[in-house]
This record gives structure tokens, sequence and C-alpha cells, in this order.
């Protein structure tokens, strides 16, 4: 690992080129902690109850995906493909 992370300062000394859209960039599990007399800040390590209801959404909101998804396709053959996911 240490010889990856010396190849990749070396390859890429000003970080790696961002993969994927921003949404999938996005942080999952980090939690916004508020500091006296300084902006908030984002940082990992949520708690156990907050990670669940994250996920929770995160589930609901891809389930609502797949719905419209199913609503918008005409082959009943795909319908049955989206179903069983």
């Amino acid at each position: 690992m240490k010889r990856l992370h010396k190849y990749l300062r070396v390859r890429c000394p000003s970080g790696l080129a961002p993969s994927g859209s921003a949404s999938e960039r996005e942080p999952l599990l980090v939690a916004l902690h508020r500091h006296e007399n300084q902006r908030a800040t984002w940082e990992p390590a949520m708690q156990t109850v907050s990670i669940c209801k994250r996920i929770g959404e995160l589930g609901k909101a891809a389930a609502e995906r797949v719905a419209a998804q199913i609503e918008r396709e005409p082959s009943l053959a795909r319908i049955g493909e989206l179903m069983q996911r």
C-alpha cells in the first residue's frame, strides 16, 4: 500500500482526476460537525442510527427511480428484469 501511495504522489502530484459523476463522488457516510466560532465541516464517523437512516433514504430513492423507469418501459421482458433486481 505504501508503494502505491508513493507511486501516485509521483505520477499524480496534484491528486487523482475525479471519476464518475459528481453525485457518485459525494461522500456517503459523513456527518455535519459544527465547531464553535468556525464553519461547519463534513467529517467521517456518523452514529449508527444516522447511518441506518441514510441507507434507508438511499434505498427509498433507488426504489423510486426503478419504479419510474418501470412506468416508462414499454417492454414487458425488461420490466421483469427490473423487478428482479
